[in-house]
């Protein structure tokens, strides 16, 4: 919706109702030239990175995107990506595939036919057509995998970290070394240690970190994040249980996964470091930026820290305006008044609504 020096933004023709505010966030490109900043020495994120000037083109940045091959994982940060191609943004999109690369291999195939160049960091080692059959067997059985599969996870991730360092050390002689690497949730070994390794910022893609919003207590009549009824003792209950065991799985994997994994690299005299680098970087520190896919229609304030930035849900670019919207906005005469929610955000600055409010003007809104 505004030209401004965010990737993820750009200009609106004139008299446009559509408002490309509709597409993924600006919040989203937002982010990736704080990244910079932090790189560069910034003391804090900068609200005025959003806004430079109407005419003020968007800095070309070199983005690397890395994340799991499977579709749950990797749609989202593909999103992104196209997003950022569309600005004129300069992408590095890296994935394992599922089975032996080729023209059909997935991701590669998918990858390709959004417009996005594929980059393979060799065959995935995990079983797909296990976890396939474990996820179909039921909530118990899938239980009892999930020590293998969290294995599955971090040997995927160490994979991808040791053909990522390949590829950035070819990149970084031939001084096209990337700017900011994006992640997906899951690797932490891949952007630490790669982020640590060449002095990159890291952006984490996640989807929501909270299942329950509105939170649980505030609202004990609402329904559950599926829409299932529950009372407030059943909502603590379950909100206690969820946290219970995510607490429990994240030690799993920080005390009895990882050094495991970490064992069998370090086998390649390239990952010694890794521990130590880890375990140096405070857990707030090891991403400056958090893109958070929060779920749609969400519109509740939630108190978190300025790295984390709630997108809504990544979609292709030219899917972000549905169809009824777009005849709704289409059908509205000049001069019509277009209510917008900031969604999760909690504090405007005077430069974004400036920014904001310049950018519906030029499209032909009246604010």
């Amino acid at each position: 919706m505004i030209d401004c020096a965010s990737p993820l933004t750009g200009p609106v023709a004139s008299g446009s109702r559509e408002a490309s505010l509709f597409k993924v966030p600006a919040a989203a490109g937002l982010l990736i030239q704080q990244s910079v900043e932090k790189q560069q020495g910034s003391p804090q994120l900068q609200s005025a990175s959003f806004h430079r000037g109407l005419d003020l083109p968007c800095p070309k940045q070199h983005i690397a995107i890395v994340t799991l091959p499977q579709a749950g994982h990797l749609f989202a940060p593909l999103a992104l990506a196209q997003t950022l191609l569309s600005r004129g943004q300069d992408v590095t999109f890296m994935s394992l595939t599922l089975g032996p690369d080729g023209p059909r291999a997935f991701p590669r195939g998918h990858v390709e036919a959004a417009g996005v160049e594929f980059t393979p960091l060799g065959e995935s080692h995990v079983d797909q057509d296990r976890i396939n059959r474990v996820n179909r067997a039921g909530a118990h059985t899938a239980l009892a995998n999930l020590p293998r599969m969290l294995n599955m996870l971090v040997a995927a991730d160490v994979q991808m970290a040791l053909a990522a360092d390949d590829l950035f050390a070819a990149l970084a002689a031939r001084d096209r070394l990337p700017s900011v690497l994006v992640t997906d949730f899951t690797m932490a070994v891949t952007g630490t240690w790669l982020g640590a390794k060449y002095g990159l910022p890291v952006v984490r893609n996640v989807p929501s970190p909270n299942p329950h919003i509105p939170p649980d207590w505030p609202h004990p009549a609402l329904g559950s994040r599926l829409g299932v009824p529950m009372t407030f003792p059943q909502r603590l209950k379950n909100h206690g249980a969820r946290s219970l065991f995510n607490t429990v799985i994240a030690g799993y994997v920080k005390y009895w996964v990882l050094p495991r994994v970490i064992a069998a690299a370090n086998a390649t005299a390239r990952m010694t470091t890794l521990p130590a680098t880890y375990a140096a970087v405070p857990l707030t520190q090891r991403r400056v930026a958090y893109v958070i896919n929060s779920a749609p229609g969400v519109d509740f304030p939630v108190a978190t820290p300025p790295s984390a930035i709630y997108t809504g849900p990544l979609i292709p670019p030219e899917k972000a305006v549905p169809a009824p919207l777009r005849n709704w906005l289409d059908g509205k005469a000049p001069g019509s008044v277009v209510c917008i929610s900031m969604g999760t955000t909690a504090v405007l600055s005077n430069e974004t609504a400036a920014a904001l409010t310049a950018g519906l003007l030029q499209a032909g809104v009246s604010c």
